[in-house]
């Protein structure tokens, strides 16, 4: 039986030890021999890097070379940027849609809006001539008769003036 207790086999341990974690020997992996099969779980995404396009590495039961990982990644990321990419277009047209009826819509707001306001410009016109009719009514209640004949002119324009207007 080989007793790992002795004080040469504890100096190689912590000597092998600390020299794994300063870096200065190089993991098995670093140096597998071609042909070897590393299992992924045990490497760091640093070391996957560093390991050549040939190794060989199993993840899951699955063996794969690092270059054919490396390629397959490629491959998803330039298939994730084509599918960003179709998805901004249809972001973009939808947009430009939008952006289409808005300003179809605000055109026809302000249409209604110019139409309601001659609306109004023409409403106020009629009743200041309503008003200015009842006036000449009160006038003409004790105008005397050069001034009937004035009154009755004016009333007669504004009444031809009411009548265009659809009033």
């Amino acid at each position: 039986m080989f007793n790992l207790r002795t004080p040469r086999v504890m100096t190689s341990l912590l000597v092998l030890g600390t020299l794994v974690t300063l870096g200065l020997t190089r993991p098995v992996w670093a140096g597998a021999a071609p042909g070897t099969v590393i299992p992924v779980e045990r490497l760091t995404l640093r070391q996957i890097q560093q390991l050549p396009d040939s190794q060989v590495i199993e993840s899951r039961g699955q063996r794969i070379t690092i270059g054919e990982l490396k390629r397959m990644r490629e491959a998803e990321g330039r298939a994730a940027e084509a599918s960003a990419r179709a998805a901004k277009n249809e972001v973009d047209a939808k947009l430009r849609a939008l952006q289409g009826k808005l300003a179809a819509d605000k055109q026809t707001i302000d249409l209604q809006n110019a139409k309601a306001m001659a609306e109004f410009a023409r409403l106020g016109h009629v009743a200041a001539m309503e008003q200015e009719a009842a006036q000449l009514w009160q006038r003409a209640q004790r105008a005397s008769p050069a001034e009937q004949a004035q009154i009755e002119q004016r009333a007669a324009q504004l009444l031809q003036q009411l009548q265009q207007m659809g009033r």
